[in-house]
């Protein structure tokens, strides 16, 4: 079984979660489908916007829902809150949720209601159930929706990749500049006298193309470390990368012929 919603059941859903960041909640109205064993939610109506962790709607907002031709199918309770992971299950829905389906569904007594269904709006998509109430227990079936935002759930993910490269890259390129900063600092410390007269800019040049090579292999040479039992920490490993590029400065400057001794 499952919930279908109407298009534009659907589109006003996600305009109000795009309208606020707070919960809201509203009432809906559906039928039963059993051809294609599910429930189809045919209108909604938001009734508030609450706060970021609660939304409560108002007795005299859902009055003139009652008075509606179709007031039988007055079954659903639609509303957004910041936890649950949009696969079905208890864990989407909080105490206060569970309080409100199984005491006071709709706002009436569970006996005079019957049945009733729920949606919620989590952070990663929608989730509905259908709970029964017969001689004081209650039934729950926690379902599917759709259609839902995991249909867009492939350009989420391609722009989230894109993002997430943007922002390594931005974080590779200032580790680069605080290896290359510390590195030439190293090497000017020990520098010798006969190369002071040496192009610093240059150097620097060389030791921020040296630091982008350490960088870019670090996961490898921590991957490597671990393989052999290493308990290096990375500040370690800097600091065996930092002599390393000293020394092969030092090497690179005692070999030009402009600067020979």
């Amino acid at each position: 079984m499952k919930i279908y919603l109407d298009q534009e059941v659907f589109n006003k859903i996600m305009a109000f979660a795009a309208f606020t960041r707070d919960e809201f909640s509203g009432f809906g109205f559906c039928e039963v489908d059993k051809e294609a064993d599910g429930i189809f939610v045919y209108d909604f109506e938001p009734l508030d916007i609450g706060n970021y962790v609660f939304t409560k709607i108002s007795p005299e907002k859902i009055l003139p829902l009652m008075s509606r031709e179709d007031a039988r199918n007055l079954k659903v309770w639609v509303h957004r809150h910041p936890m649950g992971n949009g696969i079905p299950g208890r864990h989407n829905w909080s105490g206060t949720d569970e309080d409100t389906i199984t005491q006071e569904p709709l706002g009436s007594p569970p006996h005079f209601v019957l049945w009733s269904v729920s949606i919620v709006l989590t952070p990663k998509g929608l989730v509905g159930r259908i709970d029964k109430y017969k001689d004081g227990k209650v039934i729950t079936k926690h379902l599917e929706v759709t259609p839902n935002i995991d249909s867009y759930h492939p350009t989420f993910a391609a722009l989230e990749g894109e993002r997430t490269k943007r922002l390594r890259a931005a974080e590779d390129e200032r580790k680069i500049l605080e290896l290359a900063d510390s590195m030439f600092d190293d090497f000017m410390d020990d520098l010798p006298e006969e190369y002071w007269d040496m192009d610093y800019a240059e150097a620097k040049g060389i030791i921020e193309h040296q630091a982008k090579d350490l960088v870019n292999f670090q996961p490898e040479l921590m991957t490597e470390g671990a393989a052999h039992g290493s308990h290096q920490t990375h500040r370690d490993i800097r600091r065996q990368q930092t002599e390393h590029q000293s020394s092969w400065l030092r090497w690179y400057w005692s070999n030009r012929g402009d600067h020979a001794g």
